[in-house]
C-alpha cells in the first residue's frame, strides 16, 4: 500500500479496503530503509482484525506485530 513510500519510526498510517473487497487473508511486509532487511506476516485474516501495530524491537534486534 505504500508503494516505495517511507512510514517515519513513530508514525502511523491507515489503510482502508473497499467495502466490495471479498478477500480478508493478506500478507503484511516491511523493509528497513537502513539495510534493506525484512519482516513478514503472512496470511492475516483481516476481516477479523480492526488494527495491527508494528514494533522493532532494536534491544533484541527483531521485529513484532500485534493486532486486535
Amino acid at each position: 500500500m505504500l508503494g516505495d513510500g517511507v512510514l517515519p519510526a513513530n508514525a502511523r498510517r491507515e489503510i482502508r479496503f473497499s467495502a466490495r473487497t471479498r478477500d480478508c487473508m493478506f500478507d503484511i511486509k516491511v523493509v528497513y530503509s537502513d539495510d534493506d532487511s525484512t519482516a513478514e506476516w503472512r496470511n492475516l485474516d483481516l476481516c477479523s482484525i480492526s488494527r495491527i501495530s508494528l514494533y522493532w524491537d532494536a534491544k533484541r534486534q527483531v521485529s513484532r506485530a500485534e493486532w486486535e
